[in-house]
């Protein structure tokens, strides 16, 4: 499609095309661009990189632009090193100053960068442009990048004319009779693509959240014993989570925290995934129900306030409120959606990440248990949203066993790995075979094999032999996340190639 027309690295060679095949100028000229693959060109850009922004030239959107002239000179050297060792991989653009718009804020008017996309149709041989069209407006006021994924906001824009329109009344005609029909269940792959990821994303924020949570509620309050080793535990889960890095002092954990709430640019951020989430559902639009949008509307909302560092109560109702919204979205998923190939690649991704998830957690748990520290075990259910079925279940403290067994086994728990596991099969399943590969066969056995290695060792009768839990639990956990991981990339190869038109 037009995606071909739009990888930057054409931009360069777009007027010599034109004259080339049309015999005639661009009538809108590019921004001048330079294909990093040809060495005079690359020379140019080395040899004053202040002046140049970096974009990859195959891949549009995938990341955001390096802005050569803005960044430090130690991002600026990492950035060139790239750009030389793969000078193919990259174009240079100028830096151009984008225009302004006067923006309200919620309490004043501010100048914000503006970008407008417009729109022509195609008729009677030829194009006619639309009047108006779309409006993006950066989020911030230095912003230089203005998309949607950015948190950028978008308005129609509209072109007003002089006087009032006549209005002519629309020609009646016979009315079409429509039978009714199911849907079809054919998606097609980019979509597909979309709506696993959006599943994932979507997930992933609401783990992220809940281990902040856990985590933000042994910060505040009283100061002690059991709650600074259950701290020391929350960050050993934070860090199994890919959250923090490895030894945080202490006095970098509440920043920290801020940062992954409110950074829109911290990787694996609260505000990063809430864009990843929107990125995605905007790619299936058409798939999701209107409810939805207004509740991914209310996400966005309420994942964009900025908190300050020290008030842990402020930001503990904001995690409580989002992880309520994400609740509501797993409703809507199941109630609203038509539950075709679409919804079950959905489906896929979310079941998929909260057992990549939630499998290293139950790791890293048996390992501290297993070295007779047991104050882990608390968090994790609570991660989990699991303590209240542990203590209906036990009327005790948390106990290694009973909590792997919980969260790790139990086949009516829909938090465990085992209940993700056994839905992943029936979803699989439910997928078309594609009878050159065997694809759907191939996949529902691999599951079958991990479910096996998630039920194989006996937790129940390990209760009064805690260490065998301890030894042999942290392999097969490894192993099945490694499964798992492998499981994602096996269907993006066979489902996911937008070489293909549908999945049917």
């Amino acid at each position: 499609g037009t995606g071909l027309v739009e990888t930057p690295a054409l931009h360069p060679f777009l007027p010599g095309l034109c004259r080339h095949l049309l015999g005639e100028q661009l009538k809108l000229p590019c921004v001048p661009t330079w294909w990093c693959g040809q060495q005079k060109q690359l020379n140019m850009v080395l040899s004053d990189p202040q002046k140049w922004v970096l974009k990859e030239a195959f891949v549009r959107g995938a990341r955001d632009p390096i802005f050569l002239g803005k960044i430090d000179e130690k991002s600026r050297t990492e950035a060139l090193d790239r750009l030389k060792a793969a000078p193919h991989r990259w174009v240079a653009q100028e830096m151009l100053r984008l225009s302004t718009t006067p923006t309200w804020t919620g309490d004043r008017l501010e100048p914000r960068s503006l970008v407008w996309r417009t729109f022509a149709l195609h008729q009677g041989g030829s194009y006619t442009m639309m009047p108006g069209g779309l409006s993006r407006v950066s989020p911030h006021v230095e912003g230089r990048v203005v998309t949607m994924r950015s948190g950028g906001i978008s308005k129609d824009t509209w072109v007003l004319s002089d006087g009032p329109i006549a209005t002519r009344p629309v020609a009646q005609s016979q009315p079409i009779i429509i039978r009714p029909a199911r849907p079809p269940s054919a998606v097609p792959s980019r979509v597909a693509d979309h709506l696993f990821w959006l599943g994932r994303y979507a997930e992933r924020l609401e783990q992220t959240i809940r281990v902040l949570r856990t985590t933000l509620q042994r910060v505040s309050g009283e100061v002690t014993e059991i709650q600074t080793r259950e701290l020391q535990s929350c960050l050993t889960l934070m860090e199994e989570a890919h959250l923090i890095p490895a030894n945080l002092a202490p006095a970098d954990i509440r920043p920290s925290i801020h940062e992954l709430i409110n950074d829109p640019k911290r990787e694996s951020g609260v505000r990063q995934l809430v864009s990843s989430v929107r990125y995605n559902a905007a790619a299936a639009r058409d798939r999701l129900s209107d409810d939805t949008w207004r509740l991914f509307n209310k996400i966005e909302s309420d994942a964009s306030p900025s908190l300050p560092p020290l008030k842990v109560s402020q930001a503990l109702i904001a995690l409580d409120t989002l992880i309520l919204d994400l609740a509501a979205f797993s409703g809507m998923q199941i109630e609203n959606m038509t539950h075709g190939h679409g919804w079950r690649f959905l489906e896929i991704g979310r079941r998929l990440e909260r057992a990549i998830f939630t499998t290293p957690l139950i790791r890293a748990a048996t390992i501290a248990a297993g070295m007779r520290d047991e104050s882990v075990l608390g968090p994790l259910l609570e991660i989990c949203d699991s303590t209240m079925t542990y203590r209906r279940l036990h009327f005790a403290r948390p106990q290694l066993v009973q909590t792997a067994y919980l969260l790790f086994q139990d086949p009516s728990n829909p938090r465990s790995v085992a209940y993700q596991v056994e839905r992943l099969v029936e979803r699989l399943s439910e997928l078309p075979v594609d009878p050159h590969r065997g694809s759907e066969t191939s996949q529902v056995s691999r599951m079958q094999e991990i479910l096996a290695l998630v039920k194989s060792p006996n937790l129940p009768a390990w209760a009064a032999a805690q260490h065998l839990a301890a030894e042999a639990l942290p392999e097969i956990c490894t192993t099945v996340v490694e499964q798992l991981e492998s499981l994602s990339s096996t269907l993006t190869e066979n489902y996911f190639s937008h070489a293909v038109r549908k999945v049917r």
